[in-house]
């Protein structure tokens, strides 16, 4: 196997802790412009194939790009009672929904037409779990249906388009932060809260079943879901672990992450530094700035059918390659930790790499540090 080289940084946006992407701009000996080879990586044997709700919120202004001022002049306002605020609303152009009745901008996300609810946890025998606890990293084939994604595809899709502009900006505040680079994906954060067929998704008893079972806990909370398009010509993804952009003092942390399409070998799935997340000895003797070229053994899971699901701890550091193909990349990611675990005390908090905070700003201000991470936004699932 060809190991290519790996640098630690200083987290920036776009990345979680870690590690210089093996992207062409970051390749030995070769310029922005030069072209270089992509990394040969090792493939993982794939896995034998088996087979509380949430108070959500209306979406606000800011994420359904609402410009207050085309509003007109509303008058002073005197008397609030007097205003008729369904014709206000209806006039702006928007649909009032019922946290009880999700935001589905009206009629634009398609009910989602596969039940998720039944099946069981992956087969994960001895050797699987095994691998999980020594890797880091494992797949799961064929946990859903093709018919399941097919079904999630087009209501996730169309949640894609409905929460583009607020993606565009978050990539934008990325884009800022890595000194005018292009975001390399387009990230929506927590649709579950704003769209029942996310909330189908990411409440998924299969996922929870299978989070259980690798992180070898009774119980766990959803901690987010995301959408990430990575769009026809955009650049890897930078090397970052997920728990370093999370306020969770824990490491009973897992992500699963799948394509929501049939993904070639050698694409966009994602890659995996094997082992990281048990190198303690690297933040604890060499910091952010040590050259780990050879460190770790760069592995993928290859080619994703439709329904295949990877799962990666949050410590493990992780990337994507470059987009080469003509067709943009849609993948679902959901993140479990296990029930018991607490806000990370002052300290801590001021290492967390704030790229994910609309994962957290809606409930982190409601606790403080040393509390349990018990919070109506962060449920459990079962």
């Amino acid at each position: 196997m060809t190991l290519c080289r790996l640098l630690l940084f200083t987290a920036t946006a776009g990345s979680g802790a870690a590690l210089a992407p093996y992207t062409r701009r970051f390749h030995p000996g070769c310029t922005r412009e030069s072209p270089a080879k992509p990394p040969r990586r090792r493939r993982v044997s794939p896995a034998p194939p088996r087979r509380r709700s949430v108070t959500l919120r209306v979406l606000d202004d800011e994420a359904i790009g609402l410009d207050l001022e085309a509003l007109g002049d509303l008058g002073a306002l005197d008397d609030a009672a007097s205003l008729d605020l369904d014709a206000l609303v209806a006039g702006a152009g928007l649909t009032v929904a019922s946290t009880a009745a999700l935001a589905d901008a009206g009629g634009a996300v398609p009910a989602l037409a596969a039940d998720l609810s039944g099946g069981g946890a992956a087969a994960l025998g001895a050797a699987e779990l095994l691998a999980f606890e020594r890797d880091g990293h494992i797949c799961t084939r064929g946990l859903f249906s093709s018919d399941e994604v097919e079904a999630m595809y087009k209501s996730m899709e169309a949640v894609s388009r409905v929460e583009s502009k607020s993606a565009e900006r978050h990539a934008v505040a990325m884009n800022d932060a890595m000194g005018g680079e292009r975001a390399p994906f387009l990230q929506t954060f927590n649709p579950h809260r704003r769209h029942r067929p996310a909330l189908k998704v990411a409440t998924c008893a299969r996922l929870a079943a299978t989070a259980r079972a690798l992180l070898g806990v009774e119980e766990v909370q959803l901690y987010q879901s995301c959408l990430f398009k990575k769009r026809a010509g955009d650049e890897a993804t930078n090397w970052h672990s997920d728990l370093h952009t999370s306020p969770l003092d824990t490491n009973d942390f897992v992500t699963c992450w799948f394509p929501l399409h049939d993904l070639e070998a050698d694409s966009t799935g994602l890659c995996y530094a094997t082992g990281s997340h048990r190198d303690l000895a690297l933040p604890m003797w060499y910091g952010q700035g040590f050259d780990a070229d050879g460190r770790y053994e760069l592995e993928d899971h290859g080619a994703y059918q439709a329904g295949d699901v990877s799962w990666h701890h949050g410590w493990l550091l992780h990337s994507a390659a470059d987009n080469r193909s003509p067709r943009d990349r849609l993948a679902v990611a959901v993140s479990f930790f296990g029930s018991g675990a607490r806000v990370i005390e002052e300290d801590g908090l001021a290492c967390v790499n704030d790229e994910d905070h609309p994962s957290y700003d809606d409930w982190l201000p409601d606790l403080a540090p040393g509390d349990l991470a018990a919070h109506e936004l962060l449920p459990v699932v079962r």
